[in-house]
C-alpha cells in the first residue's frame, strides 16, 4: 500500500499548487492531497502581507501577462500563485485602506478593518495574525487526527489529540485572563492542558516525559511564527510611507517623484517575493507537519515508442 505510485488529480485552478506540494513531498496513495489547502491559504496569507490595492493591481497585471509568456515549469506555477495572491492583496488593501501605502488616505480611502500605519493598530494586527495561526494549526491537527484514526496509528492519535487538548486548555486560560469566559473554567483548562501534554508525551514512549513539554512549546512557537504576516505587512507599509514622504522632503519635486518611484518599485519587488516565500514556509513548516508525511512515488505511465521508419 505504501508503494502505490501516485498521480494527482485537481481542477485547473489548483494545478499550480500541485508542484508546490510535490516540492515538499508527493502524497502517499492513501494520504490527503494538500494542494487544495495550499491553494486556499497561501494566496490569503500573501494578500494579508502585501495588503495594498495599488501593489496588488500592478502585480496582477504583470503576472497576467507573464503567465502568457511562461506556461510551463515551476516558474509558471509561481507566477500563477502570485497572480492569485495579488487578488487577495487588493481585497486586504480595501480592508486596510491602503493604495501605494499612505496614498490611500490622501485620496479619501478609509480602512474597513484597521489602519496598519497607525501605531494604535499594531497590537490589533498582532492579535489578528495570532488568531489566524491558531486556526491554521488547529485545522492541521484535526486533519492529522482524522488521518491517524483512519490509519489506526496510535502514536499519531496520541500526539495530535494531545496537542489539540492541550491547546484547547491553553486557549481557555487565555480567554479567562482576558475575561472572555467566567472564572469557573480555570481548573478545567489546567486539567486539559496537563492532560494534553501527558497524551503528547505518551506518543513518544519512555522519553515522553521530556519530549512532551518540549513539543508543546514547539507548537506554541509555530503559532507565534505567524507573526511574520504582520511583520512583513508593516515593513511594506512604512517603506511605502517613506516613498510618499520623499516627494515633499526633497526640494525638487521631480527628483522627489523619481526617488519615490524607485522606492515603490523596490517595495513592489519585495512585495512579490517575500510574501510568496514566507506564506509557502508557513504551509510547509507550521501546517504540513501537523498531518502530512508524503514520500510516495509519482505515477509514470508506460509510453508507446514508435520507430521513425514506421512513422514514415
Amino acid at each position: 500500500r505504501e508503494k502505490v505510485p501516485v498521480e494527482l488529480e485537481n481542477p485547473k485552478i489548483i494545478k499550480p499548487f500541485e508542484n508546490l506540494t510535490k516540492m515538499r513531498a508527493i502524497p502517499a496513495y492513501f494520504d490527503i492531497d494538500p494542494s487544495k489547502l495550499i491553494a486556499i491559504f497561501m494566496p490569503i496569507f500573501f494578500g494579508m502581507m502585501l495588503g495594498d490595492i495599488g501593489y496588488g493591481a500592478i502585480l496582477m497585471l504583470l503576472t497576467f501577462f507573464l503567465s502568457k509568456k511562461v506556461t510551463k515549469g515551476i516558474f509558471a506555477d509561481l507566477i500563477r500563485t502570485i497572480f492569485y495572491g495579488s487578488f487577495w492583496a487588493i481585497i486586504f488593501g480595501f480592508l486596510f485602506g491602503e493604495f501605494l501605502g499612505t496614498l490611500g488616505g490622501a485620496i479619501g480611502l478609509k480602512p474597513i478593518l484597521l489602519d496598519r500605519s497607525e501605531p494604535g493598530s499594531t497590537m490589533t494586527l498582532l492579535y489578528m495574525v495570532i488568531g489566524v495561526g491558531v486556526f491554521h494549526i488547529i485545522l492541521g491537527l484535526l486533519i492529522g487526527l482524522i488521518n491517524a484514526i483512519q490509519h489506526r496509528n496510535k502514536a499519531h492519535m496520541l500526539e495530535r489529540g494531545g496537542m489539540l487538548l492541550g491547546l484547547a486548555g491553553l486557549l481557555l486560560l487565555v480567554a479567562k485572563i482576558l475575561h472572555i469566559v467566567p472564572d469557573g473554567v480555570t481548573i478545567p483548562s489546567y486539567v486539559m492542558l496537563v492532560a494534553g501534554i501527558g497524551l503528547l508525551g505518551a506518543s513518544y514512549g519512555k522519553t515522553g516525559v521530556i519530549l512532551g513539554p518540549i513539543e508543546f512549546i514547539g507548537l506554541l512557537g509555530n503559532i507565534l511564527s505567524y507573526l511574520r504576516i504582520a511583520a512583513l505587512g508593516l515593513a511594506s507599509v512604512f517603506l511605502a510611507k517613506v516613498a510618499n514622504d520623499m516627494v515633499g522632503m526633497v526640494g525638487n519635486v521631480v527628483v522627489g517623484v523619481i526617488v519615490a518611484v524607485v522606492i515603490h518599485s523596490l517595495n513592489l519587488v519585495m512585495g512579490a517575493f517575500s510574501p510568496t516565500i514566507q506564506s509557502l514556509r508557513l504551509q510547509y513548516v507550521e501546517f504540513f507537519r501537523r498531518f502530512y508525511e508524503g514520500g510516495s512515488n509519482a505515477f509514470m505511465p508506460f509510453k508507446k515508442r514508435v520507430l521513425a521508419q514506421f512513422e514514415e
